[in-house]
């Protein structure tokens, strides 16, 4: 008995050192992005040093400026055309702005290409940042189904990696996956979003009761049905996602041990470019309120 266990042991150890040495030597990951405002550089330099202490190559893809987008905001007739900032966007989501009324819908400028481009329909906007946020994964997107990738990973630069086992849960996580994959976020989601599967590292998200972007992988297939449902929007790219995922188009999952978490101490550039958070509704008028802007840093 004692023999048995002893050459059980050594027979876990020995695979988990051969696991250690394939990931750490041989598989290929793909390729790795981590999306950063030019302006973010110590962000940048943050992340990378994580990545390098993983043992990982993360290349940066330069995220869109929310205060520097162009959109175009149209009347009720086809040539009532208004070119506002993204800092306009904002006073017309928080209803401080009369001309919302007066516009029926947007396009939002992300690129000199037009198939990058989106649209906002009706009244229901995004601030500046939030555009912004959404512009730079659709960007990404294309990027990658232009250069004919299978997958990718997408990384936020306001986030932590886990240092422990790193690529032995990512490689693991791929392994075992549902073949039809979409999308496999790398952080904590809501449990009551998770359909727990077996044999497998992933949970089935099920409804739309998770959020963020702050890391995932995406698959070919989850990049074109996501450039194709996403060409009008009317939510943060979080949210949006997770009403595709609702609506039984898009096939996602997340992580059992997540390597991607929250960095805490970063703040949030998407709050410093104008998104609120509700903090109530007036007594009187049942109007929301919003909790006041942040000035820029």
């Amino acid at each position: 008995m004692k023999r048995f266990f002893l050459y059980s042991t050594l027979f876990i150890i020995s695979s988990l050192v051969a696991l250690f040495c394939y990931t750490s030597y041989y598989y290929d990951f793909g390729k790795m992005y981590v999306i950063n405002l030019d302006r973010s550089t110590n962000r940048l330099e943050h992340i990378q040093k994580q990545f390098s202490k993983a043992g990982l190559i993360v290349d940066r893809f330069a995220a869109i400026d929310g205060n520097k987008l162009k959109i175009l905001a149209f009347g009720k007739n086809n040539n009532d055309i208004t070119e506002l900032s993204g800092q306009e966007l904002n006073k017309l989501k928080y209803k401080e702005d009369p001309r919302r009324d007066h516009f029926q819908s947007y396009r939002i400028l992300c690129s000199n290409n037009e198939e990058e481009n989106f649209n906002l329909a009706g009244n229901l906007l995004l601030t500046g940042g939030e555009a912004g946020c959404t512009c730079s994964h659709y960007l990404l997107w294309h990027k990658m189904l232009t250069e004919n990738r299978s997958y990718i990973t997408v990384i936020e630069d306001d986030v932590l990696l886990t240092q422990k086992l790193f690529k032995i849960k990512l490689f693991l996580t791929l392994a075992t996956a549902p073949k039809n994959w979409d999308i496999i976020f790398l952080h904590p989601q809501n449990r009551v979003a998770q359909k727990r599967l077996r044999f497998s590292f992933t949970n089935k998200l099920k409804n739309d009761q998770f959020w963020g972007t702050l890391g995932y992988i995406i698959s070919q297939t989850g990049a074109r049905k996501l450039v194709e449902y996403t060409k009008y929007t009317t939510l943060p790219i979080d949210s949006e996602i997770a009403k595709i995922v609702r609506d039984k188009k898009l096939s996602a999952y997340t992580m059992k041990f997540p390597i991607v978490f929250e960095d805490k101490e970063e703040g949030s550039l998407i709050i410093e470019m104008g998104r609120r958070a509700l903090i109530g509704t007036d007594s009187t008028t049942g109007a929301p309120i919003f909790r006041p802007a942040q000035p820029e840093k």
